[in-house]
């Protein structure tokens, strides 16, 4: 570790050191004391004979709250403090929420050249344990709450700004800007792209990609970093947790982030289905001549109450999370029959057993690259338009079927179905406890009609914390395929892809060979949900019980 460097800050004798991977600077009269991890950028700086080291950081806005809670600085009148405490504690703790980037430019003597450069060479290699400097940053500036501008501009281009990034800013103006960009845009002339939006635009950005003839290399090619400005966020809750969003932790994940790989979904609708032309190109023919559309998920496929809550309240996306609770009251009292069939395949990676899902959980392994010879394209257990066997019913103590994937039948009457890849669907929701990024499996959540609505309103209060799994009138298991037969006309009822709108219809989801990468501050401090998924405290009702 380089030593101490002796300088001048603002004309006052000033020192700067890392100590325990925090960054100390001292005047006589101030201090800054930030996480090593919060250096941007660090540069020698040579004008004439004067020379400089200088360090842009990630700093506290509000100054006296922080100095007054950093142990052990007397003299902390400045306004840069942050303890290492208090970024441990940065899914929840507030003053870690609000950072800005800040200039400091320590003088030095022309004599310390060699000493600055060793200094500043150390320092960065602790600040950057990943290095992306090539940041594209794609953007909705409506999305959510309508405030993807003010963010963007506001926080979003200034940090990258201070990073000294090559930034490219590309701003959407409708639905499919983002993914028709992204379908053939160059993806190896950047390191990370930034989503600053919701999770609809995150699904174009993925479908995009997968869309490519080299969708296997353009996903792998490049971090996906979502920001949140929508209202459900589903992505960035299950990197970061279900607190205050962190506009500065995300863009830290894109320029320093570790990636790890997260399996995707792949979906089948009929093309008779779409009135108009859809984003997705992708179409396949049955043995017939049928066409049918082929596209992309990431996060979740919901039909019935839990679809109607996300896109039948539209309307009130100002009110932000608190539109799906309401929405939620409102359609667990109506109590509405989502009529439909359900067929699943549990194949060799799906289980209805909760504690083998736990341990599952517990034991996951970072996931590995697919084989470079698999056919991203293929659909294991074909489209929506195959006609199926008979199917056999799906006993709560069924076991995994191996490489036979056979299909089975859900005969139970629902209110809604929910499958998904990633643990959180909004701050509020746990959708999927038992999630895993790459265990070849999908998340199925039931919520039967017979359910009462008292147990319909205590099963979305438990899953705040992913403990609904174990609850009266809720069935939950992983499956490798699913297919949903709606039996109602399309009048009032909605099917939500990722939170997007799809037509409503018959649709078959499968996990995919293709992966897309996922950037987060996956480090000794903090664990993102998806890659540590809490186990929902269901032991009291059974072992086997789905």
């Amino acid at each position: 570790m380089a030593p101490a460097l002796e300088a001048q800050l603002d004309g006052a004798p000033a020192s700067a050191a890392v100590r325990d991977a925090q960054l100390v600077v001292r005047t006589h009269t101030d201090v800054v004391h930030l996480p090593v991890e919060l250096v941007l950028h660090t540069a020698v700086a040579r004008s004439g004979d004067a020379l400089a080291l200088e360090l842009t950081l990630l700093a506290p806005r509000r100054a006296a709250r922080a100095a007054r809670a950093c142990a052990g600085t007397r003299a902390a009148r400045g306004p840069y403090v942050l303890t290492r405490a208090q970024w441990r504690a940065r899914a929840a703790d507030r003053a870690a929420t609000r950072l800005a980037p800040v200039t400091l430019r320590l003088a030095l003597a022309p004599a310390q050249a060699a000493d600055a450069d060793a200094w500043r060479r150390d320092v960065h290699a602790q600040a950057f344990p990943q290095e992306r400097r090539r940041i594209l940053v794609i953007a909705n500036p409506v999305g959510g709450q309508g405030n993807g501008k003010r963010v963007l501009h506001r926080h979003v281009v200034p940090l990258f700004r201070a990073a000294h990034c090559a930034l490219t800013v590309v701003e959407t103006q409708g639905r499919g800007d983002a993914f028709r960009y992204v379908h053939t845009m160059d993806v190896h002339a950047f390191d990370a792209l930034v989503c600053v939006g919701g999770d609809g635009t995150l699904h174009e950005i993925v479908n995009g990609l997968a869309a490519r003839p080299d969708a296997a290399t353009a996903l792998a090619a490049l971090a996906l970093v979502p920001v949140p400005t929508g209202s459900g966020n589903g992505a960035y809750v299950s990197l970061h947790g279900p607190h205050r969003a962190n506009v500065a932790l995300a863009c830290l994940s894109a320029l320093k982030g570790a990636t790890h790989a997260q399996e995707l979904c792949v979906c089948t609708q009929d093309a008779a289905l779409f009135r108009t032309r859809p984003i997705y190109p992708l179409t396949g023919h049955t043995r017939d001549g049928r066409a049918y559309v082929q596209y992309y998920s990431f996060l979740s496929q919901a039909i019935g109450l839990m679809a109607d809550i996300d896109l039948g309240t539209e309307r009130f996306r100002f009110l932000g999370d608190l539109r799906f609770s309401l929405g939620y009251v409102v359609g667990a009292i109506r109590n509405r029959r989502c009529d439909v069939t359900i067929d699943v395949v549990l194949g060799d990676c799906g289980t209805t057993s909760r504690p083998e899902m736990r341990q599952r959980a517990r034991s996951a392994a970072p996931p590995a690259p697919p084989p470079a010879h698999t056919d991203v394209r293929a659909l294991r257990y074909g489209s929506v338009l195959d006609t199926l066997a008979p199917p056999a019913p799906l006993r709560p103590d069924a076991p995994p079927d191996g490489e036979a994937g056979t299909w089975r039948r859900i005969g139970e009457p629902v209110s809604t179905l929910y499958a998904g890849k990633m643990p959180y669907v909004a701050r509020t929701l746990m959708a999927f406890p038992y999630a895993s990024p790459a265990d070849g499996a999908m998340e199925i959540l039931l919520q039967t009609q017979a359910s009462s609505v008292v147990q319909k309103l205590a099963s979305v209060v438990d899953g705040e914390r992913g403990k609904h799994v174990g609850r009266p009138g809720v069935r939950y298991f992983k499956v490798e395929a699913l297919r949903v037969t709606p039996h109602t006309p399309t009048h009032g009822h909605y099917l939500s892809i990722d939170g997007e709108e799809v037509p409503y219809g018959a649709f078959q989801v499968e996990v995919a060979p293709l992966r897309m990468m996922l950037a987060s501050l996956d480090d000794d401090e903090w664990h993102a949900p998806i890659l540590h998924p809490p186990a929902a405290q269901d032991e009291q009702q059974g072992a086997t019980s789905p």
